[in-house]
């Protein structure tokens, strides 16, 4: 089960509510958080997701795709790995442990 906290800007008052590193579920693993330089927004990108064929209930090894990193607006927008910034005004984001949260899977 994945887990996404809320993550907020002291300075601009920017808020999302994303896992703000690598997470995973059971079905689909996310590599890392990503700050959009064209949106300036923050998403939880996949890069793993279960094979099509694959049917795991039957006892075959379950086998996963890689996919590409990129923003999930559109595929031409620059990014980069979140490390902890505000998108929009690259101030340290406070991260709230008792604010509103989002279990996944």
């Amino acid at each position: 089960m994945g887990f996404c906290k809320e993550h907020n800007c002291p300075e601009c008052g920017y808020q999302a509510v994303v896992s703000g590193g690598p997470d995973s579920g059971m079905r689909r693993a996310y590599s890392l958080t990503i700050s959009c330089l064209d949106c300036q927004e923050l998403y939880d990108v996949p890069w793993l997701e279960p094979h099509s064929g694959d049917h795991p209930g039957e006892g075959l090894p379950m086998r996963w795709k890689q996919l590409r990193l990129r923003c999930p607006e559109d595929r031409e927008h620059q990014w980069e790995p979140f490390e902890g910034r505000c998108p929009v005004c690259r101030t340290p984001l406070d991260v709230h442990t008792g604010g509103m949260s989002v279990h996944w899977d």
